[in-house]
């Protein structure tokens, strides 16, 4: 008897916890582990969601960290914020979510309003200023085939599209024309 009760009470704390975390960021996951009192949740294979923020991301591994709010996203990860009309494909994604700051680490490929595709490596996506920017090398193409070779340090506003570099080459496939 004291074991179905103690059952039923997990069940109901699991159902209550679930929904707290469901009204900023849902988990659809073929499996979850809940750790330290709840403030980290792992998920795999999983489709997490960001509803106030219009973002969904689907990867094979996920670490949320309710202390600090940072996610973490590892294998196969594809963000998609709809907001911004971006998606971004990686192999890991940190989301600072307080800052509301992703940073994609190792080679990554961007995919903005289908009008540009930017491919890096340890590249960052401010959404409050709209902006990507890194360190690395980076290669954009626009939707005219125009390829811009970015040799270091860039800043590109999506709203504006105005890029900043300072090293950099464009390749304009008009000139012919």
């Amino acid at each position: 008897m004291k074991i179905s009760k103690l059952f039923i009470n997990l069940i109901i704390f699991f159902f209550i916890f679930f929904e707290a975390i469901s009204q900023e960021i849902e988990f659809k996951a073929s499996e979850m582990d809940v750790k330290n009192d709840g403030n980290i949740i792992f998920a795999y294979f999983s489709e997490t969601v960001i509803p106030e923020k219009n973002i969904t991301i689907n990867s094979n591994k996920v670490k949320y960290n309710k202390k600090t709010n940072i996610l973490v996203f590892k294998d196969k990860v594809i963000l998609t914020d709809k907001d911004n009309n971006v998606i971004v494909n990686g192999e890991e994604i940190i989301y600072m979510k307080d800052k509301d700051i992703f940073h994609s680490i190792g080679d990554t490929k961007f995919f903005i309003d289908s009008k540009y595709k930017v491919f890096s490596e340890d590249i960052y996506f401010d959404r409050k200023l709209k902006t990507i920017y890194g360190n690395e090398y980076t290669k954009i193409i626009d939707e005219e085939k125009n390829i811009f070779n970015l040799k270091n340090e860039f800043r590109f506003n999506i709203t504006n599209e105005i890029l900043k570099s300072k090293n950099s080459e464009i390749i304009d496939n008009n000139k012919n024309i």
